[in-house]
């Protein structure tokens, strides 16, 4: 925690302030990851590349799946 506190230009106890524990802190690093991936992902799944994957993509994208 000292690490990312030092990173972020901030101290220990204010993240714990605002995510109130290491988990928290996670969950919400995980979910704005997410959300930018999403942002990337074409709307359109004609534009999509086929694969296995294509359909968790599309499902990770649905604006249903936000938190």
């Amino acid at each position: 925690m000292e690490r990312i506190a030092g990173q972020a230009q901030s101290n220990v106890r204010m993240i714990y302030a605002y995510y109130g524990s290491k988990s928290g802190l996670f969950d919400a690093t995980v979910a704005e990851a997410l959300r930018r991936m999403a942002e990337n992902v074409p709307r359109d799944p004609g534009t999509l590349p086929a694969g296995p994957g294509t359909s968790l993509i599309i499902i990770s994208a649905s604006p249903r799946s936000s938190a």
